[in-house]
């Protein structure tokens, strides 16, 4: 069983995007004894992967859920496919502190260069099998099923909030964006997605589960 498993969705090409994401995990030795699970509607040929196809072709959101269903890891570690990484710590031990001690999911959030590493409510990291399993098998609630990635992450920190377990954020592992070199910022299906999101915190009870 892999140490951990890296999931990353995508429906762009994949040496100019998540290629580069995994080349840098590769050249942090993150790949020894652990794992990179690739969702993505086109197949890919690299021996450093598993890749999975994306049944739902949604893209974005829901590939992450199909990723995280095929993972063996003990923790997974959720990476999009226009930010490289750097990890600082060892990502194993990332959990053991008196933060996480009577805790029921046991999630971070990693630190973006770009917001100058304030305080961010984005990229969550579960723990495998408990807290996943906690959520009812999924990362990101099915819900968001639209070609998008607007709010499904402000949706599982507003349900860690309600359950008196507000987001914590690392700095031990740090996000580099290069969205501006593969992608323009596209707003499209923010409006539905943020119905979705109104729709999900108006709903939501203290106690409820993840996805009911």
């Amino acid at each position: 069983m892999a140490k951990i498993s890296f999931l990353i969705s995508t429906n762009r090409p994949y040496d100019t995007c998540a290629k580069r994401v995994i080349d840098g995990i590769e050249q942090q030795g993150l790949l020894d004894n652990n794992e990179v699970i690739v969702c993505s509607n086109d197949p890919i040929q690299d021996n450093r992967i598993v890749n999975i196809e994306d049944t739902l072709k949604t893209n974005g959101t829901l590939g992450f859920n199909q990723a995280a269903k095929a993972s063996n890891g003990d923790i997974l570690v959720v990476l999009c496919d226009d930010h490289e990484v750097l990890v600082n710590t060892n990502i194993e031990n990332i959990f053991n502190n008196d933060i996480f001690k009577d805790r029921k999911y046991k999630i971070l959030t990693m630190a973006t260069h770009t917001d100058a590493l304030r305080p961010a409510y984005l990229g969550p990291i579960p723990e495998y099998p408990e807290t996943y399993m906690d959520l009812g098998n999924y990362i990101f609630h099915p819900k968001f099923n639209l070609k998008s990635s607007f709010f499904p992450d402000n949706y599982l920190s507003y349900f860690l909030y309600m359950n008196n377990e507000e987001v914590v954020q690392t700095k031990d592992i740090i996000l580099y964006s290069y969205q501006n070199e593969v992608q323009q910022h596209n707003n499209q299906y923010f409006d539905e997605c943020l119905d979705i999101y109104m729709d999900l915190l108006t709903n939501l009870k203290s106690g409820d589960p993840y996805v009911s």
